[in-house]
């Protein structure tokens, strides 16, 4: 069983006592419907969303999909893509069975990359306008000048 990577101020002992436990609860799970049902009791969700985010991006590694492709798929740092490239190097066992499981389970998943809600930046400017004043106006300073003063804009 792998131990906790962060300092605890629990003993070793419990912490693997603790991590077994979980992993008893986990394994006790008996359908989809119901780990979801834990996972919405369990987690917040943007904690359940991180946690799904993170077995697509290693399955996309996997897959040897580029960061960038990633990055742009799951709206996620490099530092998110690297820290999961890393497990996956240094044992990634875990994920790779999870990825398996599920390949066989789902073989008619969707192709990645999944585009994630959103349009960026353009998107954004119409969501919230106000935010954007200090471009507009400039941009419209821009449009009504005449040629010698855009020029020297």
């Amino acid at each position: 069983m792998a131990k906790f990577r962060h300092p605890s101020p629990l003993s070793p002992e419990v912490q693997e006592e603790i991590l077994q436990a979980f992993a008893d609860v986990l394994a006790e799970i008996q359908s989809p419907s119901e780990a979801l049902a834990f996972i919405k009791d369990l987690l917040s969700t943007q904690e359940a969303e991180m946690l799904a985010k993170r077995i697509q991006i290693a399955q996309m590694l996997l897959k040897g999909h580029r960061y960038d492709t990633i990055q742009s798929t799951f709206r996620v740092s490099a530092n998110t893509i690297a820290r999961i490239n890393e497990w996956l190097k240094r044992s990634g066992d875990g994920y790779r069975r999870a990825i398996e499981k599920l390949e066989k389970k789902q073989p008619k998943l969707k192709k990645l990359p999944i585009r994630m809600r959103g349009g960026g930046l353009s998107d954004l400017r119409r969501q919230h306008p106000v935010m954007f004043w200090p471009q507009a106006v400039l941009e419209e300073i821009v449009r009504m000048a005449d040629e010698k003063k855009k020029k020297q804009l």
